[in-house]
């Protein structure tokens, strides 16, 4: 017996969410046991537009490794990487831009909610790869299997003032949901129309007698943050890009 179509609710939207939700990892030739991802991202915006955390790329920006980065597509029967054209980083907020060029394929962006008031006690969804490339390797013997990615519900426990390593004080949401390094990155969104209201950022740990232990509590940036970024990227084509952190992969040297 088929099953109804769906029109609304979280069932409905999510195939939506995972579609646009990629992996951010490294070129094939470069993938090995030790780096099987990097983090996520989600395409948001405009067509081509990947939005992800600063610290998911920092370190291989730094050490001009960033050529290397690609945006890998859960496509079937195979993963799609694609090449990321450029970037632009926020580090204050701990966001960042990533484009890729459009072949055609591209999944439709995620809609943004940019005037949603967050609630504590609000039922969120979140969407990410934490453990990277699944089974990626078979008993030591390299072979791509697929690019999975995860869905996890969770609520807004709280929403309280950070003050961020890179200087000034941001609001964060805190998550009650157990994620995983690899989802740094990821869609925090509204289960029932696939709204964007943040950005996962990191999890808490405890620890204890030399032991890390995960609290099961996450973080994540409210979206009204990646605000500076898209006017940025608004007024690239018009304006110099004074005082930001932009590289097109083809001007590295």
């Amino acid at each position: 017996m088929p099953l109804p179509e769906l029109k609304s609710g979280f069932l409905a939207v999510l195939p939506r969410v995972k579609s646009a939700t990629a992996l951010i990892g490294l070129a094939p030739e470069r993938l090995d046991d030790q780096a099987p991802g990097v983090g996520t991202g989600f395409f948001a915006g405009e067509t081509g537009l990947v939005v992800t955390s600063n610290h998911v790329i920092e370190a291989h920006v730094e050490s001009k490794m960033a050529q290397w980065l690609r945006v890998w597509l859960p496509a079937r029967p195979k993963p799609a990487p694609y090449q990321v054209a450029g970037y632009l980083t926020d580090p204050l907020h701990d966001l960042c831009l990533l484009w890729v060029d459009d072949d055609g394929h591209l999944p439709a962006p995620l809609p943004i909610a940019w005037d949603y008031e967050i609630r504590e006690g609000e039922d969120v969804a979140l969407c990410g790869y934490p453990y990277g490339f699944t089974n990626m390797f078979n008993r030591g013997e390299p072979g791509l299997r697929g690019v999975n990615s995860v869905a996890q519900r969770a609520i807004v426990s709280a929403l309280w003032p950070y003050r961020s390593s890179r200087g000034g004080e941001i609001d964060m949401m805190q998550l009650d949901t157990l994620t995983n390094p690899g989802n740094s990155g990821g869609p925090v969104f509204l289960p029932s129309t696939g709204e964007v209201i943040g950005v996962l950022t990191g999890f808490l740990q405890h620890r204890s007698n030399d032991q890390v232990l995960n609290t099961g509590i996450s973080e994540a940036v409210p979206i009204h943050y990646l605000h500076n970024l898209m006017r940025r990227w608004e007024a690239k084509d018009s304006s110099p890009w004074r005082g930001a952190t932009v590289v097109s992969q083809g001007e590295r040297r």
